[in-house]
């Protein structure tokens, strides 16, 4: 297991956040005038559904038709069931600025499930568990896209809580390579990203499975972030030198990230059998890519669109 290079302590761990629960039964529209229950961001469009408080992993209740195609037969065949209740997963860029009502834009909605749930959050599994009570979604079934008229016409079933949002980007993350990055932290995700393509990095990139991230804002408002390279344990065995070789490549990149955007606490190096279930859970993966917020609109102030 790879030593830590250390900068400045962390100074306040993230607290965990209680589920929200979900009821079983189809409920009744709710007024789009009605109270938000989540809190919209100043910097959205006044008529968008983030204004009116939806953001990614909100649930929702409304009878919406659930549709794949198979075959009966030898012809292709539509087949369609009522399903009852459903989890935003359209990000909050869009939400904030793309998702106007009466506009025809799309959001994507997953649909929720309860029965034979799974034991485990599977963060990485095809089914993951939203809450404690349950409910889950099944990477296999099919998603439904929306106008937004539709999600402020259905009753806004629960609020977003941090560690369950946290948990739910990082899987829709892995199943749509986009990145799962909280928003305030979108300029310097998007600096370690743009340093990782780097020419110079992608020889040192190639001997590491995934390079994980974590962040933080302390007390004082400054950013703080940890990065971990994760090295595939057979590597490791057959190169003992790996990684630490790989931990001081990570710190360069970490060290060259200008402090106005962040200050680096911890960089690590470990093996893919070192990596526990509760850092996956609580970190990022910063991969190559960038952040999706539209050229046509506005971000967040300092956000870069991509």
């Amino acid at each position: 297991m790879g030593q830590g290079v250390h900068r400045r302590a962390r100074r306040y761990p993230r607290t965990a956040s209680g589920d929200a629960r979900s009821g079983h039964s189809p409920g009744k529209g709710r007024d789009a005038r009605a109270p938000a229950l989540t809190t919209p961001d100043a910097e959205c469009h006044p008529e968008g559904l983030r204004a009116a408080g939806w953001e990614q992993g909100c649930r929702l209740r409304l009878a919406l038709p659930l549709t794949y195609v198979r075959v009966v037969g030898t012809e292709p065949e539509l087949h369609t069931v009522q399903h009852y209740e459903w989890v935003l997963v359209a990000q909050d860029c869009d939400l904030a600025w793309n998702s106007v009502a009466s506009s025809d834009s799309l959001v994507e909605l997953r649909a929720v499930f309860r029965d034979d749930p799974p034991e485990n959050w599977g963060i990485r599994d095809a089914k993951f568990r939203l809450d404690e009570a349950g409910a889950y979604l099944i990477d296999s079934e099919p998603a439904v896209r929306v106008t937004p008229d539709v999600v402020l016409a259905a009753e806004h079933a629960c609020q977003v809580h941090t560690e369950p949002a946290r948990r739910l980007k990082t899987w829709l993350g892995l199943r749509y390579n986009r990145p799962a990055v909280p928003q305030e932290y979108m300029p310097l995700a998007q600096d370690l990203a743009k340093r990782l393509r780097k020419k110079t990095h992608r020889q040192a990139e190639e001997r590491v499975r995934y390079i994980l991230a974590t962040f933080e804002t302390a007390a004082d408002g400054t950013v703080e972030f940890t990065l971990v390279a994760v090295v595939p344990h057979e590597q490791a065995h057959a190169d003992p030198a790996l990684v630490d070789t790989t931990r001081e490549w990570l710190s360069q990149i970490a060290l060259a990230v200008p402090e106005s955007l962040g200050l680096n606490t911890d960089v690590l190096a470990l093996t893919d059998e070192n990596v526990s279930l509760a850092f996956l859970e609580s970190s990022y993966s910063l991969d190559v890519s960038t952040v999706s917020w539209p050229n046509t609109a506005p971000g967040p102030t300092g956000a870069a669109a991509p």
